[in-house]
């Protein structure tokens, strides 16, 4: 992908997808939609870690708060679980659902669109995976570690983390680690979604069903291009063709561009004319047939 043209789609998809919950009035998180009726990821631990809330809202940019109520939810911090589907009882319109991948292995860079705690609106993260980390060392509880300088404020929780080179969402930001992990503020972890999949099993048919932005930027890319290299070679066609046009109402050179009209004056096809790409003009004679001229063929040597 273009990294120039593909940031600005990846920005503007994930926008228009991201929403803020909120908690009794307050932004507690991030969530963000995941099927066209009404499906959100967040992180389970915005809705509580003992007690979840069963209902909350959402406000999705330029947008009026939505009720949403919760479908499911697991939250047990040292085994690295950490993530709740919601429902929204209205769904907005023209929204588009973000692609997802249940990837195993990502790398490269990644963006996230959050709502931070001390932030007036939606911002912006970027940063890259670094790596893994296997809570009580058990590869059954593994996260993704990623670095980003955006997202360790808090209220970033919930934040899809979208792979540049995936083309799809991969994982669910949970937390930006503190001592805990001895990492610093710039180390975020999230957790994968395909360690979701299997306890909401939805998310396996939407993987399936979904296409990466890549092959939609692919897809976009060829239906603008290769209608205007058609619209190019047409042109070229014809302003070549009406050049040589003029070149035999003129004064032709002795190229092998101008043998071939010359040689489709004849009406009869000769040997000559059949084999014209073993010999050159030399002379063009004006013949006393109107609007018509008639070239002087010699042989030059074989190669």
């Amino acid at each position: 992908m273009d990294s120039d043209h593909s940031d600005v789609w990846i920005d503007d998809l994930l926008a228009q997808a991201t929403c803020a919950v909120l908690i009794d009035g307050q932004v507690r998180g991030t969530a963000w939609l995941v099927s066209s009726d009404g499906y959100l990821l967040t992180a389970g631990h915005v809705l509580g870690v003992d007690a979840p809330r069963e209902r909350l809202e959402v406000r999705f940019p330029e947008d009026v708060p939505r009720e949403a109520y919760k479908i499911q939810w697991g939250y047990q911090r040292d085994m690295g679980i950490d993530f709740a589907v919601l429902k929204l009882v209205s769904p907005p319109l023209g929204r588009r659902p973000l692609p997802v991948s249940l990837a195993r292995f990502v790398s490269g860079p990644f963006s996230a669109h959050g709502y931070g705690l001390t932030l007036h609106d939606r911002s912006v993260g970027k940063g890259v995976f670094v790596g893994t980390f296997d809570p009580q060392n058990s590869p059954g509880n593994r996260l993704f570690q990623l670095r980003s300088a955006e997202l360790g404020e808090g209220g970033y929780s919930g934040a899809a983390v979208f792979s540049h080179q995936l083309g799809a969402v991969v994982a669910i930001q949970i937390e930006a680690t503190r001592a805990v992990t001895g990492a610093g503020r710039d180390t975020i972890l999230a957790m994968p979604l395909y360690r979701i999949a299997p306890q909401w099993t939805l998310l396996n048919r939407l993987a399936a069903q979904t296409t990466p932005l890549s092959v939609l930027l692919k897809t976009a890319k060829s239906k603008v291009v290769l209608p205007l290299l058609g619209i190019t070679l047409l042109a070229l066609f014809v302003w070549f063709g009406g050049g040589n046009s003029r070149r035999l109402e003129g004064d032709l050179s002795p190229s092998f561009a101008a043998t071939a009209p010359i040689a489709a004056l004849s009406p009869t096809p000769t040997a000559t004319q059949l084999s014209i790409t073993n010999y050159q003009l030399s002379t063009v004679t004006p013949t006393s047939t109107p609007n018509r001229q008639s070239a002087t063929i010699s042989p030059a040597p074989l190669p």
